[in-house]
């Protein structure tokens, strides 16, 4: 049995194992739904529950977010973990001993794997001895990067070529496929195949949190054309996830958790630079803010997280631009201020003990950009007054903790020498301006968007209703045409369960509709994107119980007769404004039978309209 078929029969065997009832209980209180249960997603903000979980598929999916699939993907997302992770984890809750998997198993994924780490080997011999990549072996030495630390970090030297690293892949048995797919290589803008991504760079492996390359980040040569960026790196792909990989993870994280504290920084080279320094805590963002998923990865191991921020004023900005969700995030935050230069990697060369101090002697965030806000309004004007509370509000507004943030309340206030109460309303008034700023840049849209999605969301209950409530089924076939349904997905699903309910059900002889028969259905070779319309019929089931749960038969009839009228009179709109954009050049080309025909017709479907009523 290959291995391929051992990890599918023991995620099989797991699945038979756990409930995934039992096992997102872990996580949040769920309450049952109809045959299913719901909660308050615990992914994204909400008020109404919008989760669901069927017991029955073993399947979960949120409404409000649209996030779903498994319980294997319920604890990568909840856990903040890959997928190897979670199998290990839950096959250690369901005892399911898992048997050594070869690393080089030929599903896809393994295969990018393994195409990066090979040519990772492959760009570390080049820089090693290769007489093209003497410059970069000067440069590095240059930069104080040791053969040792070369070795420690696997950097190497992609040589100046459009095609030797996609050579170098095809002979070790990948496909071109592959190689693109692993982020190496670009497709030619003209023309069949591809080019090599990384080219005369010096090449940065970046891992995942078990060690393994998934992407790299490529340094250009002194000397090179100026117009090319500094830096490239690899894109997001099936194994590199941009907003939750952090450089030099994998080998900081136990550092991480022993000074229990993480130290940020921006680029790969000062990460290296406060490794040699002995600051092995060091993980970079390659350049952006920290995300989300970086944050929860992180607070896995710590909840004090570190930045360096530069002396000059522009890092400074740069840096506070990226500081709110962390504020957000109820962790704590400090500040490396660089002694001198404008990154880690600069001080370091020019005394790494420096680095190391800095690293050691952390400020609070809030305490660090007090100081700054003091020391730029030194005054005690009203006016001085009023920009340090401008700079220093909208920080203290984001502070999730509230014990923290009614001590920096009280901090401002007695340095202003005035009561709480007064920096509340100003701090509430902040809040309110920033709310009603967001209200109006986005309100225009957001119009848009639910004039848009309102016929969607009809058309998502019509078929929940239907496929949940089956006895409905031949009525709704008999009101409503498909072309009353404008989504694609939801249109092509809906055409399926028609021919599915004309060729396989006969209701003179007792038979009705079966769910589980027609999920088969669509797995057939007769239903294309079979696995598409599984999933969309599935989430379609979980929201029947989300929504139309605890209504009886009456209560359904009424509201598919509400939402087939509106879904009615929205195709006859479409229908009228297409007349009138085809009156309209009738009569440009003076067409007079054409525009007889169309006037008609115009006719007809407003009366049809003033006969349903005004339905919105």
């Amino acid at each position: 049995m290959s291995n391929v078929f051992k990890q599918m029969s023991e995620v099989d065997e797991i699945k038979s194992k756990l409930d995934i009832i039992d096992v997102v209980q872990e996580y949040i209180q769920l309450k049952q739904a109809g045959t299913n249960f719901k909660a308050n997603c615990p992914f994204h903000t909400e008020k109404t529950p919008s989760f669901m979980v069927s017991k029955e598929r073993q399947i979960w999916h949120c409404f409000g977010c649209s996030e779903g699939g498994d319980i294997f993907t319920f604890v990568q997302k909840i856990e903040n973990i890959d997928f190897r992770e979670a199998l290990k984890m839950l096959a250690n809750k369901a005892g399911v001993k898992l048997s050594h998997h070869d690393p080089k198993m030929q599903d896809q994924k393994n295969r990018l794997l393994e195409a990066c780490e090979l040519v990772a080997k492959f760009w570390f011999k080049i820089l090693e001895a290769h007489p093209g990549a003497e410059i970069a072996r000067a440069y590095l030495k240059e930069r104080g990067i040791t053969d040792d630390i070369r070795e420690e970090f696997q950097i190497g030297f992609a040589p100046e070529s459009w095609d030797a690293t996609n050579d170098f892949l095809k002979k070790k048995g990948f496909s071109e496929n592959d190689i693109f797919l692993a982020g190496l290589t670009i497709k030619k803008d003209r023309g069949a195949g591809f080019y090599d991504r990384f080219r005369n760079r010096v090449i940065f492996p970046v891992k995942n949190t078990q060690g393994e390359v998934v992407g790299f980040g490529g340094r250009i040569m002194p000397g090179a054309d100026e117009k090319l960026a500094k830096y490239i790196n690899s894109p997001q792909t099936n194994i590199y996830n941009k907003s939750l990989i952090m450089y030099n993870f994998d080998k900081a994280k136990s550092e991480i958790k022993k000074k229990d504290r993480v130290v940020v920084v921006e680029g790969y080279m000062d990460v290296i630079a406060s490794w040699k320094a002995g600051v092995k805590n060091t993980v970079a963002t390659s350049g952006t803010a920290l995300t989300r998923d970086q944050i929860a990865l992180v607070k896995r191991y710590t909840n004090t997280i570190a930045c360096a921020f530069d002396a000059d004023s522009a890092g400074q900005n740069a840096a506070f631009r990226g500081i709110d969700l962390l504020l957000r995030s109820d962790v704590n935050i400090q500040v490396i201020t660089i002694p001198y230069g404008k990154d880690p990697d600069d001080c370091v060369r020019k005394n790494p003990q420096d680095w190391a101090s800095a690293a050691e002697h952390t400020q609070n965030f809030m305490e660090y950009i007090f100081s700054i806000a003091i020391k730029k309004y030194p005054g005690s004007s009203v006016e001085e007054k009023k920009n340090i509370g401008k700079m220093l509000l909208p920080f203290i507004g984001r502070i999730a903790n509230g014990i923290e943030q009614a001590h920096w309340v009280h901090k401002l206030a007695s340095y202003f020498n005035m009561s709480d109460d007064i920096l509340r309303e100003a701090l509430n008034k902040t809040r309110q301006q920033a709310h009603e700023n967001k209200i109006i840049v986005a309100k225009g849209n957001e119009r848009k968007k639910i004039s848009k999605t309102r016929n969607t969301l009809l058309e998502e209950m019509l078929l929940a209703i239907v496929l949940k409530f089956s006895q409905h089924l031949p009525w709704v076939i008999d009101q409503v045409s498909p072309d009353y349904i404008k989504d694609k997905d939801l249109n092509e699903l809906y055409k399926k369960l028609i021919i599915y309910y004309t060729k396989y059900i006969n209701p003179f002889a007792g038979e009705i509709f079966d769910f589980t028969k027609f999920y088969n259905y669509l797995d057939s070779e007769k239903a294309e994107g079979s696995n598409t319309f599984q999933d969309l019929s599935e989430s379609l089931l979980l929201l029947a119980d989300k929504d139309f749960a605890e209504y009886d038969a009456v209560g359904l009839k009424k509201e598919l007769n509400n939402i087939i009228s509106y879904l009615h009179s929205n195709n006859l709109r479409i229908q009228l404004q297409l007349i009138k954009n085809q009156l309209e050049a009738a009569e440009n080309d003076k067409d007079l039978e054409r525009i007889q025909k169309l006037s008609i017709e115009h006719g007809r479907i407003m009366d049809d309209l003033n006969s349903m009523g005004s339905i919105e």
